[in-house]
């Protein structure tokens, strides 16, 4: 679609009211077959540790950092806004903390379900809606 002079003044004055001229969006909003953002990526855990590893020696938690986390962004929703929207997929965000001996991370809320995983150490716990929870390294049951 050609967009004339007195169109694209047209969106900008729909923009400016918070609205979208959804004409110019409806082929990429409806499409035949489904666009997924995300693609296909493997975080490499020598990677991920390698630079938790680093926050370490740059952050302390209670002194300008609440948590020392890396979160995965999937390499096709870099351009999400904010910061690749935090996705690893487009329904899952993933992070990765590093927490040290005898440190305490403030309290928060999660507006989505979390599920944690130790993936080396142990001795951690963490607070449930105030009930104190011992997160666990995983068993192996054979």
């Amino acid at each position: 679609m050609e967009i004339s002079k007195e169109l694209q003044q047209f969106h900008e004055r729909l923009d400016a009211g918070n609205l979208g001229p959804l004409w110019s969006s409806i082929h990429l909003l409806n499409t035949v077959e489904p666009k997924a953002k995300p693609v296909p990526y493997l975080w490499k855990r020598e990677l991920i540790e390698r630079n938790l590893e680093e926050a370490e020696q740059l952050l302390e938690v209670g002194k300008g950092a609440d948590r020392r986390a890396l979160f995965l962004i999937n390499p096709g929703m870099k351009d999400l806004e904010p910061v690749g929207w935090g996705g690893a997929t487009q329904t899952l965000y993933a992070a990765v903390q590093a927490v040290k001996p005898g440190e305490i991370a403030p309290s928060h809320r999660h507006t989505t379900t979390a599920i944690r995983f130790i993936m080396k150490g142990h001795g951690a716990t963490g607070r449930v809606e105030g009930v104190k929870t011992e997160i666990e390294f995983p068993k192996i049951i054979s």
